[in-house]
């Protein structure tokens, strides 16, 4: 998946020494764990709107769909490591909010991702079923139609 890195997060949140505030209590070196964590959080947040229409994760291959992906990536993982420590920012509060409202925009196709095909909602999450044949109804007497 990789819309983002760890490091990406921390330089976004302003560097070593703020990640670590905002991450640890001690304030020493930024937490590791948690900060993959929240990367992991943040990519799955993102397929889960992106799999409405297109093939999660998005490929590589789709630089220009990639880089914006990592930037809103990048958006929702900052918001997510502020919310460790309150309050959160102001201008952080507002590039998550227009993030999320870009992510909906793009599940209900009235945005898309620049370059890539819509696959029409299948995502390769979960599982499918279609069943086909006759409908069937049980009765309140216990017998099936014929």
């Amino acid at each position: 998946m990789s819309y983002l890195t760890s490091d990406q997060v921390i330089d976004r949140v302003g560097g070593t020494v703020r990640a670590a505030k905002l991450t640890t209590e001690s304030g020493g070196t930024p937490d590791a764990t948690q900060i993959a964590t929240i990367v992991n959080g943040v990519e799955s947040e993102i397929d889960s709107y992106l799999e409405k229409r297109y093939e999660t994760p998005i490929a590589s291959t789709y630089t220009k769909a990639r880089a914006v992906l990592t930037g809103k990536a990048l958006d929702l993982a900052a918001y997510e490591i502020h919310k460790l420590r309150s309050p959160i920012p102001d201008a952080v509060n507002t590039a998550h909010t227009k993030a999320l409202d870009w992510l909906r925009e793009i599940a209900a196709a009235k945005a898309d991702l620049p370059g890539v095909p819509v696959t029409g909602g299948t995502g390769t999450k979960g599982i499918s079923a279609q069943v086909d044949g006759a409908a069937k109804f049980f009765h309140m007497d216990g017998e099936w139609p014929g």
